[in-house]
C-alpha cells in the first residue's frame, strides 16, 4: 500500500507540474517576440525631442569650480527647452 501512495504522489506531481508549464506557455505566448507598431529609424523626429534640466546649483565656482558663465555654457549646448531650478539653493 505504502508504494501504490509513491505513485499517486510522482503522478500528481508530474501532473501538476505539465499544467504549470502549459499554462505559463499559454500566458507568455510561447516565447514569440512582438514587433513594434511603428518603424524605428535613427534621427527620426529627434528634433521633436525636449531638454529640461534640473540644476540645483549654479554657482560662482563655490562647490563645483565651475563659473556662471561655464554654467551657460553648458545650458547653451545642451539645448534645453527648460531649467528647472536653476538658482534654488
Amino acid at each position: 500500500m505504502r508504494g501504490g501512495r509513491w505513485v499517486v504522489a510522482i503522478v500528481v506531481c508530474i501532473v501538476v507540474a505539465s499544467v504549470g508549464i502549459v499554462y505559463t506557455v499559454w500566458v507568455h505566448g510561447g516565447g514569440r517576440v512582438e514587433e513594434p507598431e511603428a518603424e524605428f529609424s535613427p534621427g527620426a523626429q529627434l528634433s521633436q525631442v525636449r531638454v529640461a534640466i534640473l540644476y540645483e546649483r549654479v554657482t560662482d565656482g563655490g562647490l563645483v569650480n565651475r563659473s556662471l558663465d561655464d554654467v551657460v555654457r553648458i545650458v547653451e549646448e545642451t539645448g534645453a527647452d527648460m531649467i528647472f531650478r536653476g538658482f534654488w539653493r
